[in-house]
């Protein structure tokens, strides 16, 4: 069973279409833009996997820029676990475009 499979949580799937960072927030209502993206639930996540068809990073997590950005393998699911805070805000990074990215978080 993969990770997208599990019955709890949720997930968001989308397709960055440029090269650029997109914002995903979790836990939040909001409306939707080209590279800003909200998960319309009040859940945040303590566990999040992500997955994406072409090689991509994380820039940053809860406002947090990272030094140096975490790698995200092509079609290789990455999972973050964060007991507290919960995860609440995601920054990715694409490095082609048309890139998809799938984002479980429980």
């Amino acid at each position: 069973m993969s990770q997208y499979e599990i019955t709890e949580g949720d997930n968001i799937e989308f397709v960055g279409a440029t090269i650029t960072d997109y914002t995903i927030w979790l836990g939040m209502s909001g409306t939707d833009t080209a590279t800003t993206k909200y998960a319309d639930n009040p859940r945040s996540a303590a566990k999040l996997a992500i997955r994406m068809n072409q090689n991509g990073s994380i820039v940053s997590e809860n406002n947090t820029t990272f030094t140096n950005t975490v790698t995200i393998i092509a079609n290789k699911t990455h999972t973050e676990t964060r007991n507290t805070p919960a995860i609440t805000k995601i920054v990715l990074r694409t490095g082609t475009v048309n890139t998809q990215i799938k984002i479980r978080w429980y």
